[in-house]
């Protein structure tokens, strides 16, 4: 097949996101067996190196740099209310990409374009009509949007969320109506998605690198939790905030040598203030998060807010962590509360698991094993886009033959 993936980020784990992971493994697999290319927004000269070394794998990619300015910010807020496309699709929608997909098309014929998440959804219309046309929703926007409106306590920026989720609930079913196929990545976010635009819609699960399947089960108990996660993403900065405001100085009051690990690229204020504790330990991005995984005892994943599958909890669950989640932790993974982790509602209910874990070996270690076990089981990088390549090779092969039947 020729294939293009049009993506926010440069599909590099380097990148330090969770979607430009997913992507990696996508283009590793797809790139050795097909002839894929790759359209996305570099956001930084480290990006655009990333995305040269991605090159010289044999992957074609191509790029256009994203000016994420205030000004540009603003005048796609300004648009979005007073026309039907949301904020995110309107800043999303550049004339240099515009341009450079134009002449990419010109250049080369696709049996298949996928489409990642409906931020990307402006460019539809130059996709070649020959083309089989497929949206990837990582995320369903609809649903982190709904619950930043829901959770926003500002008048006024509770009335932009508003605005905003109300847009995007007549703009993303639209959009999944005008393409050939729509994959969401979770149970959940495939029933809300064909409910919204009466379609069927295909299921993609995640997997892990199979690289923490092997991280060594820890023995000893240090006390140790870790928080992972992007912080480009905004559900993660406000999640740690909550962590450490409304959890942490509990849990540590009962576990004093609780020493708080996190990692991810581009700590906030809030992780910074965390360094100034020496019973914290700040990384940032780290090259191998195994390594990171391999010794600390305790996963928390303290999401408030955002949608689609955390590759952050399969990652933990992977490595033979125990965890403990809010439930938006789990959305989209057979995971069960008291089986494979824990599931807190509350700030209290967190601390009261998070020193469970820390304090019973036997509960922590049979979470741990059950945990990776599931991941073993639904998680597999090699079988899922086995999966997602057979529907694309039945995708393509019914347009080609439509093709030559209209001929």
């Amino acid at each position: 097949m020729r294939l293009l993936m049009l993506t926010l980020f440069v599909p590099h784990r380097g990148v330090g996101h969770g979607a430009a992971t997913v992507d990696a493994h996508y283009v590793e697999y797809f790139g050795r067996r097909h002839d894929l290319t790759v359209a996305a927004f570099t956001f930084n000269d480290r990006e655009a190196a990333l995305a040269r070394e991605l090159a010289g794998t044999g992957v074609d990619v191509r790029t256009v740099p994203f000016p994420d300015t205030t000004l540009r910010r603003m005048r796609a807020r300004a648009q979005s209310l007073f026309g039907p496309t949301p904020f995110l699709p309107r800043l999303f929608n550049r004339p240099a990409m515009a341009s450079m997909l134009g002449a990419l098309f010109q250049e080369k014929t696709f049996d298949l374009v996928q489409i990642e998440t409906s931020f990307l959804g402006e460019y539809l219309p130059l996709v070649p009509a020959d083309a089989v046309r497929v949206l990837m929703e990582l995320d369903v926007s609809v649903k982190p949007l709904a619950r930043r409106y829901r959770l926003e306590r500002s008048r006024l920026r509770r009335a932009w969320h508003r605005q905003q989720w109300l847009q995007m609930r007549r703009y993303e079913p639209a959009l999944c109506r005008r393409v050939d196929r729509v994959y969401a990545v979770s149970q959940e976010d495939r029933a809300l998605l064909g409910d919204l635009a009466g379609i069927d819609v295909g299921l993609f699960r995640y997997g892990v690198d199979p690289a923490l399947l092997s991280v060594p089960l820890k023995m000893r108990n240090d006390h140790r939790a870790l928080f992972l996660g992007a912080f480009l993403h905004q559900p993660n900065v406000h999640g740690l905030e909550w962590f450490a405001e409304s959890v942490l100085p509990e849990a540590r009051r009962r576990v004093p040598d609780l020493t708080f690990w996190c990692v991810g690229r581009n700590p906030p204020p809030c992780a910074q203030a965390l360094a100034r504790d020496p019973a914290n330990r700040v990384l940032g991005w780290v090259p191998n998060v195994g390594d990171a995984l391999a010794q600390v005892d305790v996963g928390v994943v303290p999401l408030l807010s955002g949608g689609g599958v955390k590759l952050k909890t399969l990652e933990m669950l992977a490595a033979g962590k125990a965890v403990v989640t809010t439930p938006i932790g789990i959305e989209g993974i057979d995971a069960r509360d008291g089986e494979h982790l824990l599931v807190a509602r509350t700030a209290q209910e967190f601390a009261d698991k998070l020193v469970r874990l820390l304090t019973d070996d036997h509960l922590r270690r049979q979470l741990g094993a059950k945990g990776r076990e599931l991941v073993c089981r639904d998680h597999q990088w090699g079988s899922n886009l086995a999966s997602l390549e057979r529907e694309y090779l039945a995708l393509t092969g019914g347009a080609m033959a439509r093709t030559a039947s209209a001929v």
